[in-house]
């Protein structure tokens, strides 16, 4: 299994003890050390965390996995994460597995005919989005909501629309004040999604098995890069080696949590600034496991139309793992501000919960609630298209620089970002470009597992 990894063909040869440093240990981080490794270098992989995954972080309720973090996988007919989930003996499901339906003091509204109660507004609404695209295709950047706002403030009741608008800031991680228009494509929600047997989590760990230097607890503070080769500093001490691969959260770089000798490029520095991750907005989720089954078994999704226009990011959405475990959703700058000012998120959930079913809910034997803008290692949820940002800020976020520090992660590529697929492909091309730096030639991709045999390719 190890030798599929390689990159390196039956011509080429790494240069004897070539080391390379990988900061992050999220699956970027994780792919690129088993790559890396798999092709002749030294790898040493350093993560902030006491854990490994980063932002995919699988926890046990009872008898549940539940994914905390990265949920699913998206786009599954193409995306090399099923290959790669099969190769490491992972079971899919499909997702979601019942309709949605909208609950309010008990009653239940299936999806249908919520948009068939709603359908003028709806009309207005899409045809406002449809003219601002083309008035917007060519000219100055927009926002999403700043397109949609005189719908939003004409339609008597907007509850639905604003539930709607909710569902996209939860996708991108972002307040729809700073999402780009013309570059929203709101087919991205009904794509075939599937979900890892028992989490993320054991992606995780197959990918680590195999890694001979995974350094936990070490938070790299400070790089120092030259013709020589790199030299960082952890809280743990120093680390050498000959190339430096980036794979941190965009959040940890926009906080200038790591400081560069010599400073990056200024193209480099304002990518970073650029490309959106957080401004006032995370996607968090509030997982409670009760003490006997309140969930029907027949339904998994239940959806809640807001109280008001600035909460419609509190828990548009509830998934249940079973008739004990279910997670609701928070997105956009309600989600934000609970996050900063540490809510008390079970309490809330559950006043919720018993808003929709009309009934008590007991006191959930477990609660856990991310709090992704208050976490040091994330800072944020995952990177979205901001207004203001050019289409070519991840491929220059992408660029090594000196041939010594390398950059990858769900931000660095510039079409699957947010994802897991595409933090996956971007550890593919980081290492592909560092196996070329060092041995001059081009590396052979046809080993890596998710390559082989499939005919389509990946994304």
């Amino acid at each position: 299994m190890e030798a599929d990894w390689s990159l390196v063909g039956e011509r080429q040869e790494v240069p004897r003890g070539k080391h390379v440093l990988i900061a992050g240990a999220g699956i970027a981080g994780l792919t690129a050390a088993r790559i890396l490794q798999a092709s002749g270098f030294e790898v040493t992989l350093l993560e902030a965390r006491d854990r490994l995954g980063g932002r995919i972080w699988t926890r046990e309720l009872g008898d549940t996995p539940v994914d905390l973090g990265a949920s699913w996988i998206h786009e599954a007919r193409r995306n090399p994460l099923v290959t790669l989930c099969r190769r490491a003996g992972i079971g899919l499901m499909s997702s979601p597995r019942s309709p949605l339906c909208f609950y309010e003091a008990g009653r239940c509204t299936p999806f249908p005919r919520m948009v068939w109660q709603h359908r003028r507004a709806l009309y207005r609404l899409v045809g406002r989005y449809l003219m601002e695209r083309i008035r917007h295709r060519w000219g100055t950047d927009c926002a999403l909501e700043e397109a949609l706002r005189p719908v939003l403030e004409r339609v008597s009741d907007t509850r639905f629309l604003h539930w709607l608008l909710a569902m996209i800031e939860n996708i991108h991680g972002a307040p729809a004040d700073r999402i780009r228009l013309r570059l929203w494509d709101p087919r991205e929600a009904w794509g075939e999604n599937l979900i890892p047997q028992g989490g993320y989590g054991r992606l995780i760990t197959w990918l680590a098995r195999p890694l001979k230097r995974i350094r936990l607890s070490t938070d790299v503070r400070e790089v120092w890069y030259d013709g020589e080769g790199v030299r960082v500093r952890t809280n743990r001490g120093h680390y050498s080696g000959d190339v430096l691969l980036i794979t941190v959260p965009l959040g940890i770089l926009k906080a200038g949590c790591i400081r560069f000798t010599p400073p990056l490029p200024k193209r480099k520095q304002l990518a970073i600034k650029r490309i959106g991750y957080g401004e006032g907005s995370v996607l968090n989720k509030l997982v409670m496991y009760f003490p006997e089954p309140v969930f029907p078994l027949d339904v998994t999704r239940y959806a809640a139309l807001p109280e008001s226009p600035e909460k419609r990011g509190a828990f548009p959405i509830w998934v249940a793992s079973n008739a004990r475990v279910v997670t609701g959703f928070l997105g956009g700058k309600i989600a934000a501000h609970w996050d900063i000012e540490g809510k008390d998120l079970s309490e809330e959930g559950r006043r919720r919960l018993e808003h929709m079913f009309g009934h008590a809910f007991p006191e959930p034997v477990i609660s856990i609630a991310t709090r992704w803008l208050h976490d040091p290692w994330a800072r944020g949820s995952y990177s979205y298209e901001a207004v203001g940002q050019a289409r070519s800020d991840r491929l220059e976020l992408q660029k090594p620089v000196g041939r010594r520090v390398f950059f990858a992660g769900e931000a660095v590529h510039p079409l699957h970002y947010g994802t897991v697929h595409g933090a996956l492909l971007s550890a593919e091309a980081a290492s592909r470009a560092i196996v070329e730096a060092c041995t001059g030639m081009p590396a052979d991709l046809s080993r890596l597992p998710w390559r082989r045999g499939t005919k389509k390719g990946p994304l």
